[in-house]
C-alpha cells in the first residue's frame, strides 16, 4: 500500500508477438474482416469483426502473461490460437445478435415458425398454433404474411385439413 500523499504506479509489462503469431493473427484478421465486408450489413459487421480481432489479440496477451509471470511477455502462435477459439465462440453469438438488430418480436416469431415448418414439413395449423401459443388472429396474420412472402404455402389433404410446407427456393441465373 502506498504511503499517504504518494501515488501508486501500476506495473507495466511489455508484450511482443513471435513472427509466427503475427502471421497467424494477420491471417485470422483478414478472414474475419472478409466475413464483415461480404455480409449483408458490411457497415455494421466489418468494424464488429475488427473489434473482435483486437479483443482476441488482447486475450492472447493475457493468456501468455498468465502462463509466464515475467516482466516481458512473449505471445506465441499457440497463445493466439487459444484466444481465437474463444473469439470464434463470441463471433457466433455476435452474428446472431447483430442479425436481430432492428427486428421486432413479430418478425422473430415468423422466423421461428418458418424454421419449424422447415424442420417438420407438412405441419398443421393447429400444431403451429399450439407450439407457438398463437391466437387465431395472430395465426391468420403470421401465416398470411409468410404465404405472401412465398416462404410457406398451404396444402390441403384429403381430410380437408390445411397443412403448411416450405416453398422451395429457386434461383434464376441471369444470362
Amino acid at each position: 500500500t502506498p504511503k499517504p500523499g504518494t501515488v501508486a504506479i501500476p506495473k507495466v509489462w511489455d508484450a511482443t508477438l513471435t513472427p509466427e503469431a503475427w502471421h497467424r493473427y494477420n491471417d485470422l484478421e483478414t478472414r474475419m474482416l472478409e466475413v464483415g465486408v461480404k455480409s449483408d450489413m458490411p457497415d455494421i459487421l466489418t468494424p464488429t469483426m475488427d473489434r473482435l480481432c483486437k479483443s482476441g489479440l488482447k486475450m492472447s496477451i493475457l493468456m501468455a502473461a498468465s502462463n509466464r509471470l515475467e516482466d516481458r511477455v512473449v505471445v506465441t502462435e499457440a497463445d493466439l490460437v487459444r484466444a481465437f477459439a474463444y473469439v470464434d465462440e463470441l463471433k457466433r453469438h455476435t452474428l446472431e445478435v447483430v442479425s436481430n438488430v432492428g427486428k421486432g418480436v413479430d418478425e422473430r416469431l415468423m422466423e421461428r415458425i418458418h424454421a419449424y415448418v422447415k424442420r417438420k414439413p407438412q405441419c398443421s395449423r393447429s400444431d403451429l398454433m399450439r407450439s407457438f401459443r398463437l391466437t387465431a388472429r395472430q395465426a391468420d396474420n403470421i401465416f398470411r404474411t409468410l404465404e405472401e412472402r412465398a416462404m410457406i404455402r398451404p396444402v390441403k389433404v384429403k381430410s380437408g385439413t390445411l397443412l403448411y410446407e416450405v416453398v422451395p427456393t429457386t434461383r434464376k441465373v441471369m444470362q
